[in-house]
């Protein structure tokens, strides 16, 4: 009984690309909170796998495989 209605969704509605993360984009979200006396600013990266090699070398600017605070800093003045 509900093969035929299977085929018929399918006839109806053909399969498509899936929409997944894209892999040559970065996504940069900012969020600011602002309190008596202070702005924070919190930073929020999603990262393409094809453009994650590149973003993590500008990062880690001593290639130690580490992100440091300074490097973290660092990054945060540039954006």
């Amino acid at each position: 009984m509900l093969a035929p209605f299977v085929a018929a969704m399918l006839i109806v509605f053909p399969a498509s690309a899936a929409w997944a993360h894209p892999l040559d984009i970065t996504w940069q979200t900012s969020y600011l909170t602002l309190t008596a006396g202070k702005v924070d600013v919190e930073i929020k990266i999603s990262v393409g796998a094809l453009v994650a090699p590149a973003l993590l070398t500008d990062l880690d600017r001593d290639t130690d495989h580490s992100l440091s605070g300074d490097e973290g800093n660092d990054y945060a003045s540039r954006v």
